[in-house]
């Protein structure tokens, strides 16, 4: 499983967003943080 860190400087609901969408569309195979 590979993991992914997504940062964001300005607008922290964008990065909680995206960690949501790899979650639920690379299950089990991505890990988003």
């Amino acid at each position: 499983m590979k993991k992914v860190l997504f940062v964001c400087i300005h607008n922290s609901a964008r990065s909680q967003m995206a960690e949501a969408f790899m979650n639920r569309l690379g299950a089990g195979r991505y890990l988003a943080e």
